[in-house]
């Protein structure tokens, strides 16, 4: 069962974050694994973002937020299949 605070949490992040740096940061997240704050914002820029411009708490926030839709998401599909 998931938090009712995290979704409003996970509200105000997401509306805070542009498309383009919401993309940047999930490919960043596949290149590279979870949690490399730093290399994230160096690498941003290459491929379009601005997490050089975000503190690292933000993005990790984020991170995190953008990791526990999809596990929602995940167990909502599964409880589908059965």
């Amino acid at each position: 069962m998931s938090n009712p605070r995290n979704k409003i949490h996970d509200k105000v992040i997401w509306s805070k974050w542009s498309t383009e740096d919401r993309e940047v940061l999930k490919r960043l997240i596949l290149l590279y694994g979870y949690g490399r704050w730093k290399k994230y914002q160096s690498q941003s820029q290459s491929l379009g973002g601005k997490l050089s411009e975000k503190p690292k708490n933000e993005i990790r926030a984020f991170a995190n937020s953008l990791i526990r839709s999809l596990a929602e998401d995940t167990g909502n599909e599964l409880m589908d299949l059965k």
